[in-house]
């Protein structure tokens, strides 16, 4: 192993970062990676990847691992870095300080998001599913109290009083989620991350991501088009389509 690829202060310092927030956007994991390398001396001629790998491999025991993912929000897609736990949802619960029915509540939101027809549901009909849980008395503040802990966690996220899946969560229940919603919860067919903003194709069902299919239709120098079909998508505006990066 080399030594830009040697696990050192520079990995350490990194992984405190991305432990401490679990998500943090392309540019911010950029800002760190280069920041980390410039403090310890360390040379970045190995590049990012090779350094997310090395930590990754010292992760593995613990059954973490660092992963690209996409946050979506009701405008635009951005890259991001999440720190996600390997082993399955079940044994996390376990491990959760979260309460029973709180677990419960986060299980119903992400149902209601995945199957809702946006891709997201408003605030004030998650609250009232704390409330209506069965077996538990839950009031209108303490399940406001529960999203917004949600929220902070970066387990969703709240734009314009509308809750989405955040990536963090898209990565960490990948398995999970296509297991359960194998109509829904399908892949982009360009970085082969969920989508549930994105494109879909009324010919093949293909999914896209709006900032994936935005690098594409530019390079290609073509209007919006189905990168699994080649249909052309005259319903997507090459303009709008547009995304965070």
């Amino acid at each position: 192993m080399s030594q830009s690829e040697a696990y050192n202060d520079a990995h350490r310092s990194f992984l405190q970062l991305i432990a401490a927030n679990r998500l943090l956007t392309a540019p911010k994991v950029n800002a760190a990676y280069e920041a980390a390398c410039s403090k310890y001396g360390v040379g970045s001629c190995g590049g990012l990847q090779q350094f997310v790998m090395a930590i990754n491999a010292s992760l593995s025991p613990l059954h973490l691992i660092i992963k690209k993912s996409v946050q979506e929000d009701l405008r635009e897609d951005k890259s991001c870095f999440v720190l996600v736990n390997t082993i399955s949802s079940d044994v996390l619960k376990g491990l959760s300080s979260r309460s029973a029915w709180e677990d419960m509540l986060l299980e119903r939101i992400i149902s209601g998001i995945v199957e809702s027809e946006e891709g997201c549901i408003a605030e004030v009909d998650a609250v009232n599913m704390g409330t209506g849980l069965q077996g538990h008395r839950v009031t209108a503040s303490e399940s406001e109290a529960a999203i917004a802990r949600m929220i902070k966690s970066k387990l969703i996220i709240k734009h314009d009083d509308m809750l989405l899946l955040s990536g963090l969560t898209l990565s960490e229940q990948q398995q999970q989620l296509e297991a359960n919603f194998p109509d829904i919860c399908v892949k982009c067919v360009l970085c082969k991350i969920i989508t549930l903003q994105g494109y879909s194709c009324d010919q093949c069902n293909s999914r896209v991501h709006r900032s994936c299919g935005r690098k594409l239709w530019r390079k290609a120098e073509r209007l919006p088009f189905c990168p699994g079909c080649n249909a052309v998508w005259p319903r997507v505006n090459s303009v709008s389509a547009s995304g965070g990066e």
